[in-house]
């Protein structure tokens, strides 16, 4: 989740992604990039939907690839360069900070 400001309505509002498409992105990522090799997103995109078909949306991938970053699964080296951990380290890094998230009603 990242917290975002609406210049129209003058608030705050909320950027979520789905369990499904963190999964699916981290899978494509450790299917798609070298451990310990630096990338952009640009070499990551487009992301598979693998169950609606089609691709994830950018602006989720791109939200799912901040919170990767923000729970260590992967490393900022750059401006738009990341680099990823071992992949059992990004399951398990995701998996401890998906449950420790608490669940917001609308």
């Amino acid at each position: 989740m990242k917290v975002g400001w609406s210049k129209k309505k003058r608030k705050e509002y909320e950027h979520r992604a789905p369990q499904r498409i963190v999964e699916a992105f981290v899978r494509h990522l450790t299917n798609t990039i070298k451990i310990g090799r630096t990338f952009t997103m640009e070499q990551i995109l487009p992301v598979p939907d693998l169950v609606n078909g089609g691709e994830i949306p950018a602006y989720q991938s791109y939200l799912t690839l901040a919170w990767l970053n923000e729970i260590g699964a992967v490393v900022k080296k750059g401006r738009h360069i990341y680099s990823a951990k071992e992949e059992t380290q990004i399951y398990n890094a995701v998996l401890l900070s998906w449950n420790s998230l608490s669940v917001r009603s609308k």
